[in-house]
């Protein structure tokens, strides 16, 4: 997870799995870990960035909102930062040298932000900010084509081109939103977290789910200044209710804008090495309600255009766009994503594909969660990690193999296929037999 360059046609490829470490709390902890089979992928240390990058081998953990909710819920500043300190500790003494923390899950913040309201999982009170103000210093603007080949042996390719030119404070748009009073938190727990990891050597990334918002019965709860409240009540587009939660609409540039603020004032804020995205971009198999009217307009100027390539190239603008505000901070920070580890799922079902970003270059590194073990009857271990092989091939960016050690001593339900339904349960060896297999087995070269 480096600034990118070019590279000989070396093995690239790394295995990234979860184990169960108990820290010194009375709950333990899912992480995740992660190995190079490079050369040297990545490097000690860089001049921009705050730079704890490896060599040789990235030993990686995700701190989600739930860790938050259930393992931190209702501690102070003094016993989170008692908490985060035994948690750094424990991670270095194991050997592990990157984490991903998250820091918005639902349009909220896990941090003191001037652009979403304190997380209801965070940990610790949540208080009202002072009112604030400020003048037009700035923004982002973007400029956004459509590329789609249709032939007689169908779609051929998607290119989207994107220009951005970015100027002022993070968080100053949507310009209409020129002051804001949302509820903060009475301590900081990414500040705090990242301070303690970097004094550990532990290097640390910003996780983001970029479109993913609040449940329906949960937004009267909300400020009504708060931006995504006013395009929910706004009925504009920008924020569609499906399934009782609200999700943001990538097709509007000021959405792309605000989720690029989110991750400038991160980057600008915080001491971490990059922005991560995880397998929430739209909503499971949206239906045509959801952006009806914004694919109509397109198609006319894009006759053939069908739904899916609408709505796969909006998320392609998307991560075009936050890999541009990543790389605007310093070449050397990182912008990577972990998608689902059915490629096909990722494409047909929440309109992502991982195979643009590694053609055009908009990812530093791709985590599929290849959550199957070797006898899964329609996606094993090797064929799904195949397809995210095949998708990444002849690019620069680097291929993480996520793992499922949650599934370890558990009985599956896949229905008329016992000995796979018994295969995690029967099996402790699965994460050592998959992590052989990519560095040792596979011949593969990305």
């Amino acid at each position: 997870m480096q600034k990118r360059k070019t590279q000989s046609n070396t093995s690239r490829i790394q295995v990234l799995h979860s184990i169960l470490f108990a820290l010194p709390v009375v709950l333990a902890l899912v992480f995740s870990l992660s190995f190079t089979s490079c050369k040297s992928s990545q490097k000690s240390s860089a001049k921009e960035g705050q730079g704890t990058l490896y060599k040789d081998k990235t030993f990686a953990t995700w701190f989600s909102y739930i860790d938050y909710s259930e393992l931190c819920g209702g501690m102070n500043k003094k016993e989170f930062t008692a908490f985060a300190k035994d948690c750094a500790s424990s991670l270095k003494k194991a050997g592990f040298n990157t984490i991903y923390i998250h820091a918005v899950s639902f349009t909220d913040a896990f941090y003191n932000s001037s652009i979403y309201p304190a997380s209801s999982y965070a940990p610790g009170k949540i208080t009202s900010a002072k009112k604030t103000s400020s003048k037009d210093e700035g923004g982002i603007t973007t400029g956004v084509g459509f590329g789609i080949g249709i032939g007689s042996g169908g779609w051929r390719r998607t290119g989207v081109n994107v220009s951005i030119g970015m100027s002022g404070r993070a968080g100053n748009y949507p310009q209409e939103d020129e002051s804001s009073n949302l509820p903060s938190l009475e301590y900081d727990p990414l500040q705090i977290m990242c301070s303690l990891m970097k004094k550990n050597g532990i290097s640390c990334h910003a996780w983001i789910n970029p479109l993913r918002s609040v449940k329906d019965s949960e937004l009267s709860l909300l400020p009504d200044n708060f931006i995504v409240k006013r395009w929910a009540k706004a009925k504009n587009g920008r924020a569609v209710l499906y399934k009782e939660r609200w999700y943001l609409n990538p097709y509007y540039p000021e959405v792309r804008n605000l989720v690029c603020s989110v991750a400038q004032e991160l980057l600008e804020n915080y001491e971490i090495d990059g922005i991560h995205l995880d397998d929430y971009f739209y909503p499971e198999d949206a239906p045509d309600e959801f952006d009806e009217g914004e694919f109509a307009a397109a198609s006319k100027s894009h006759p053939g255009l069908t739904l899916q390539q609408f709505r796969v190239v909006n998320t392609d603008v998307l991560v075009r766009q936050l890999y541009k505000t990543v790389k605007k901070k310093g070449s050397s920070y990182a912008f990577g994503i972990s998608p689902a580890g059915n490629i096909n799922y990722c494409r047909n079902r929440v309109f992502s594909d991982p195979a643009h970003w590694a053609k055009q270059g908009t990812v530093d590194y791709i985590i599929p969660q290849v959550y199957w073990g070797f006898l899964h009857p329609s996606l094993p271990y090797e064929k799904a990690l195949a397809d995210f092989t095949e998708a990444v091939k002849g690019s620069d960016v680097e291929l993480l193999a996520g793992l499922a050690a949650y599934k370890t001593g558990t009985l599956q339900n896949l229905s008329n296929y016992p000995e796979a339904d018994a295969e995690w349960l029967e099996n402790t060896d699965i994460l050592a037999r998959q992590t052989k297999y990519e560095l040792e087995d596979r011949k593969s070269v990305v």
